[in-house]
């Protein structure tokens, strides 16, 4: 038998070739999976599920702190990131085809130090069923040591260095800005997660994040509180977000943000053009395709708000944790659709906004009983937002037949936002529409005005509302279909429904 010689291994021929690059070709694949620093985009599922009631970090402060690892992967374009509370159920159905990768984000404290348990799995092991996913134990050291290192033990390699923007280096500064977002997500102690805030910047002024957290406090207040929502604190809460932008322009959340305030004060051409520019460089990030479905929404672009929407579910993992309320769809009559962004978050202050649509959503469904239900679970979340809170009560009780009382409500919300100067047109069209379904016309036409004069242009709706109809006669209604009509085209010819980058 002849033996292979050494010269016929080194010239193979056409076909070994061949093999020889298939076979590197599979292992380069292989090893994508293992240390993603290609150029192709990754989908990553990031999990932080609620810590044991024993464990020195809350709830609210493990999201806080992942929102903050977020932030970090979210400034390489090439991650689309969903943040959601709870591992899947059936993680091997999601995205089926597509790779992705789930990291397992738990984080420990100890005294002021801080550490993290991570948990990682590519798509394709999960698939194929692995058991035992690769982790990494990262012990308890100053915050910004401790985030390098998780950062560094993940399976990606990030480009750039914005460590020190993201993380304020002194250990006070630190948990000072996790206090302060702790009191902004639990919607408690604002004033005193403000001064927090506001300590934040003076100790490290080069730090994006106090810039961002401290514009967010004073945003809320705009939202929420006439009394103290004057003029200089609207310029107050756009100077922190614009600079915090001017620290890190690559900041994702903070682009989010300050078009979430320019899109509440009526600005839509301001919030998207803050957001598409942003695009540019991460056309695929769900924060920033949220941010253009809300803007495009109010502004009626509604085909614009489709289109980005479609897009980030996507790259996002939404059949896992709905990223946002999609009343888009609620607009458009694709109500199983909107159904699905309703669902419950644990510990999450916008359950009172879903509770409250399920109830809307079962009224427009002819179910009265359904509807008071989940007006009820509206009124019963802790610290949930008021207002909110207050219109459930008004549709409760217009369903349950107590028009006077839903009148009375109204009566109480309408001064409560009288002055703000955030003020919401969509929400003041649900005004529009309770006072409608309590019999009170007059003050829903002007609601329905007024809804206009703060910027909400989905003229699709204004039409379609079934609890608009008894307006519809008036002359009033008439003129404002003309302007708002007017309006919609104006931006449609600015902002047409191709607007966005490309994948």
């Amino acid at each position: 038998m002849e033996l292979l010689r050494p010269h016929r291994l080194l010239k193979p021929g056409p076909m070994l070739l061949l093999l020889l690059l298939a076979g590197l070709g599979a292992g380069l694949f292989s090893w994508y999976g293992l240390r993603s620093n290609s150029r192709m985009p990754v989908r990553i599922l990031l999990v932080a599920p609620p810590p044991d009631p024993d464990a020195a970090v809350s709830h609210y402060q493990a999201r806080v702190l992942a929102m903050l690892f977020q932030d970090l992967l979210e400034i390489d374009p090439r991650f689309a990131v969903t943040l959601a509370s709870e591992l899947p159920g059936a993680p091997a159905a999601l995205k089926p085809g597509q790779p992705w990768l789930l990291v397992k984000f738990s984080p420990r404290r100890q005294q002021e130090k801080l550490g993290f348990n991570l948990e990682w799995a590519w798509s394709g092991d999960i698939r194929k069923g692995l058991k035992t996913w690769p982790s990494r134990s990262i012990p308890e050291d100053s915050p910004p040591l401790s985030f390098r290192e998780a950062l560094d033990a993940l399976p990606l390699e990030l480009r750039g260095d914005h460590l020190a923007r993201v993380i304020p280096a002194r250990t006070r500064a630190f948990w000072n800005l996790v206090q302060a977002s702790t009191y902004r997500l639990q919607n408690t102690q604002l004033a005193e997660a403000t001064r927090l805030a506001r300590l934040v910047v003076e100790e490290d002024e080069g730090c994006a994040s106090g810039w961002f957290a401290l514009g967010s406090l004073i945003y809320r207040t705009l939202l929420d509180d006439p009394l103290q929502s004057h003029p200089e604190h609207f310029r107050e809460a756009e100077a922190c977000f614009r600079k915090g932008l001017a620290l890190l322009p690559e900041h994702i959340r903070g682009t989010f943000v300050l078009a979430q305030l320019k899109t509440n004060a009526g600005d839509h051409r301001e919030a998207l053009s803050l957001l598409l520019a942003r695009m540019k460089s991460s056309p695929r990030n769900p924060l920033l395709l949220t941010g253009i479905g809300y803007a495009a929404r109010n502004a009626g672009l509604l085909e614009l708000a489709r289109r980005a929407a479609d897009r980030r579910d996507r790259w996002a993992f939404t059949e896992h944790q709905p990223q946002a309320v999609d009343v888009l769809f609620l607009y458009l009559q694709e109500w199983e659709r909107f159904e699905h962004t309703l669902r419950d978050q644990p510990g999450h202050l916008r359950n009172t906004v879903q509770r409250f649509y399920r109830g809307y959503l079962a009224l427009l469904r002819k179910d009265k009983a359904g509807a008071v239900a989940a007006f009820l679970a509206a009124e019963s979340v802790p610290q949930g937002f008021p207002h909110y809170i207050r219109l459930a009560r008004a549709f409760r009780l217009s369903a349950e037949g107590d028009l006077a009382q839903a009148r009375e409500e109204l009566k109480v919300l309408d001064a409560q936002r009288t002055g703000l100067r955030v003020p919401d047109g969509e929400f003041a069209l649900r005004m529009a529409e309770a006072a409608c379904l309590a019999g009170a016309l007059d003050s829903g036409m002007e609601l329905a005005e007024r809804a206009f004069a703060q910027g909400f242009g989905a003229a699709l709706w204004y039409r379609n509302s079934p609890f608009l109809a008894p307006l519809r006669t008036s002359p009033r209604w008439t003129s404002l279909m003309r302007h708002l009509d007017e309006r919609q085209a104006l931006l449609e010819s600015r902002f047409p429904p191709g607007v966005m980058p490309s994948e």
